[in-house]
């Protein structure tokens, strides 16, 4: 039984033997007894001191006529074949952190990873997912640039507050926004360390997910039937505003259905340039947080996408994540769709680029499309600790400080039958206490202190919930390993 075992799951893969996530690849997978072996490697790397990037690992295994599971994962049992990675995991054992060892700058890290796991003594399929983070270090940053529009501001010398700690803390803001009650210890607050998606979700990784889940919970996370004719457009009609997911086989008796990407509205799915590494967007707050409980992720905080741009830099007023107040629109594409789909467009040492405004592209962009070889916050569109597209492409879906029941938990790999997050501790399915943060494709831009979605501290729809979902809505998510 344990020889079938192996036959089967390398014939699953020599189907399609490389997973690409952004631009981490996973390949060559194998299994020998309790050990799964691959290759792993992704581009522009880097581990500086306490900065560095790393990949989230996670497995999900599925017995024949039975449904995906996440597969416990110990950063223990975790090696690297030349030493070139270090590993970490969460209590709840979701997947493994894996993380540059050697110091500098690298144009491709790859190694190959061999983890022992306990896997089944029976047929079943296996698919390895790896998500690109980025770490931010604990430490004390500024929160709020005290002109934004319901910037945090610290009264009554009307100054940015200087997060110190995970200590209880009361925040207060200008313009007309509630004050908010004392955010308790367990809120994070972005002083201690965490983790963050280097990039927002993108297509590609959403199909992922919807192919690992039940109809039932399929349903719940699209907005036609299961049931709907081959080549359906899932999110939008025509790839409007470019979402090119589409239902490629139906449900049907029962089982789940098969969703592919299809930005260019032909008969072939899946295709080189059928967008498969653009941002993903017409997500509501339910969508992102069963995406992020499935991947062993949680949601950021507010405070913590500010730190996550901004970093440990004093603001500056109505600045975007690069760290100034100025923005060039991203409007001409090239190679559209393409995993290397970019635009004609730059920034320069001031000026950002970002995709945002009402004469531009009107719609989402590829996931990090204007980072490149070049290293400066504003050319990249950049934060501080190397996150792309913070400032534009697709708002992000963050936990808001008036949620102050929002605790340091992560996701544990699995979904409720319906197909929504299990976690105690995050906002319910109505979304009372998200925000939207970082302005989208369709933002506009004002001056300093005016209507400015794109800016860094910006909260001008604090009194909306993400319980809709917008075709410039997306996310990324963070996880804290202790």
């Amino acid at each position: 039984m344990q020889e079938m075992k192996i036959i089967i799951l390398i014939f699953f893969f020599l189907i399609s033997n490389q997973l690409v996530a952004n631009n981490i690849q996973i390949g060559n997978i194998g299994v020998s007894g309790n050990q799964i072996r691959f290759n792993l490697s992704w581009e522009h790397s880097w581990y500086n001191g306490e900065q560095h990037d790393a990949a989230w690992i996670f497995v999900k295994i599925k017995l024949q006529d039975e449904n995906w599971q996440t597969l416990p994962l110990n950063s223990l049992q975790a090696q690297s074949e030349n030493a070139v990675f270090d590993f970490k995991s969460p209590q709840n054992q979701s997947g493994i952190m894996v993380m540059p060892r050697i110091s500098g700058d690298k144009n491709i890290i790859s190694d190959t990873l061999i983890i022992s796991a306990s896997l089944p003594n029976a047929n079943f399929e296996l698919k390895i997912f790896g998500i690109e983070m980025v770490y931010v270090p604990e430490g004390a940053f500024y929160l709020g640039d005290c002109i934004s529009q319901h910037s945090f501001c610290h009264f009554p010398d009307s100054t940015a507050f200087y997060i110190t700690g995970e200590q209880p803390i009361k925040l207060t803001t200008i313009g007309n926004s509630p004050i908010m009650d004392t955010l308790p210890p367990t809120y994070p607050k972005g002083f201690a360390g965490f983790y963050a998606m280097k990039y927002e979700i993108s297509q590609q990784q959403y199909t992922d997910f919807l192919n690992t889940l039940t109809g039932a919970q399929q349903q719940a996370h699209i907005r036609i039937s299961v049931t709907a004719n081959a080549g359906s457009r899932a999110f939008a009609a025509n790839s409007q505003d470019r979402n090119g997911i589409v239902l490629s086989v139906p449900s049907e008796n029962g089982k789940p259905a098969i969703f592919a990407c299809n930005a260019n509205n032909n008969t072939y799915y899946n295709e080189p340039n059928d967008a498969q590494t653009r941002a993903m967007n017409w997500l509501a707050w339910s969508d992102l947080a069963a995406y992020l409980d499935w991947a062993g992720l949680r949601p950021l905080s507010e405070l913590e996408f500010e730190k996550l741009a901004r970093g440990t830099i004093p603001p500056v007023a109505g600045e975007f994540a690069w760290g100034t107040p100025y923005v060039t629109d991203a409007n001409t594409v090239e190679n559209d769709g393409t995993e290397n789909e970019k635009v004609s467009e730059t920034g320069n040492d001031t000026i950002g680029l970002a995709n945002h405004g009402y004469q531009g592209l009107q719609g989402a962009l590829r996931c990090g499309f204007a980072a490149g070889d070049i290293s400066k916050r504003t050319h990249s569109g950049s934060g501080f600790y190397g996150a792309k597209e913070l400032s534009g492409n697709v708002w992000e879906i963050c936990i808001s400080a008036n949620f102050t029941t929002f605790a340091n938990e992560n996701g544990d790999g699995e979904l409720d039958a319906q197909g929504y997050a299990n976690t105690v501790s995050w906002c319910k399915t109505d979304a009372k206490g998200t925000i939207y943060r970082g302005g989208a494709w369709s933002s506009g831009i004002y001056e300093v202190g005016s209507w400015r979605d794109l800016a860094v501290s910006d909260r001008y729809y604090y009194y909306l919930y993400a319980d809709t979902p917008r075709n410039t809505t997306g996310g990324r998510g963070g996880i804290s390993l202790k």
